[in-house]
């Protein structure tokens, strides 16, 4: 992809990068304005220079914005004495957005599928960002709802049906489920992970003490009801291949 402009693009103001336009994407132009619109105001709002003149911030827009947008402004035929600085926006609003692909925006939305590693936060960011170009209007939320639903990784499949199973299931109450189960789960693995981690200890301490004899399992931990069996430890190792195997096979053996 290449970019048009002259020299450094990062501008002597604040640390500003110029305005990066590209002739080969131009359906990412209208974002590249829009995110540099907003560090600029950023800069503006920051350092007091919000409340200057007019025709100063339109000054310090045109001077950061880089050689490309200069020439676009150009194009404006507006007066540097007369200019205001939300005219100016405007103008570059109205250059960027109708080169912005309406069909092309939707599709990207609505084949964004969640990665394996994407945190459910991430996804439902990324999913809101690309919302904005698509025109949904007062359905926006309900879209971002649908979408997210669908397209959890297959992982997720268990969240999924739970939140299919709730009624009248807003945006907000969306977010707020999904993190909730996540959290659950996430705690449910660390559970059941620490358990086998103590059990594991507890067989191998059993099985250097007791030269392959028959161990009673209740003298690993007997929960309350009490669990009656004994295993050969050295058998059930040699039965199943793994010791992790087993060490599995003893604790879903003992939470039953």
């Amino acid at each position: 992809m290449s970019t048009e402009g002259v020299g450094d693009t990062r501008c002597h103001v604040a640390g500003l990068k110029c305005l990066e336009i590209s002739s080969e994407a131009t359906a990412n132009n209208a974002e590249a304005w829009r995110k540099w619109w907003q560090r600029l105001e950023l800069y503006l709002l920051a350092s007091g220079l919000d409340r200057s003149e007019e025709k100063r911030k339109v000054a310090i827009l045109l001077h950061s914005i880089g050689p490309k947008g200069l020439e676009i402004f150009n194009t404006f035929n507006i007066s540097l004495d007369e200019a205001k600085i939300k005219d100016v926006k405007a103008k570059f609003d109205l250059y960027f957005e109708p080169r912005k692909n309406l069909t092309m925006c939707r599709y990207v939305f609505f084949t964004r599928r969640q990665a394996q590693s994407e945190s459910i936060d991430d996804f439902i960011t990324d999913l809101e960002i690309k919302s904005q170009d698509c025109e949904f209007g007062t359905l926006r939320e309900s879209m971002i709802r649908d979408i997210f639903i669908a397209n959890l990784h297959m992982d997720l499949s268990h969240i999924r049906q739970r939140l299919l199973q709730e009624p009248n299931l807003t945006y907000e109450r969306m977010r707020e489920l999904a993190k909730t189960l996540i959290v659950a789960q996430q705690d449910a693995d660390k559970m059941v992970k620490k358990s086998i981690v103590e059990d594991g200890e507890r067989v191998m301490l059993l099985r250097q003490r007791s030269g392959g004899r028959r161990v009673s399992v209740s003298s690993l931990r007997r929960p309350p009801g009490g669990h009656g069996g004994t295993y050969n430890i050295k058998h059930i190792i040699s039965e199943t291949g793994t010791y992790r195997t087993y060490t599995h096979c003893l604790y879903t053996w003992w939470c039953r």
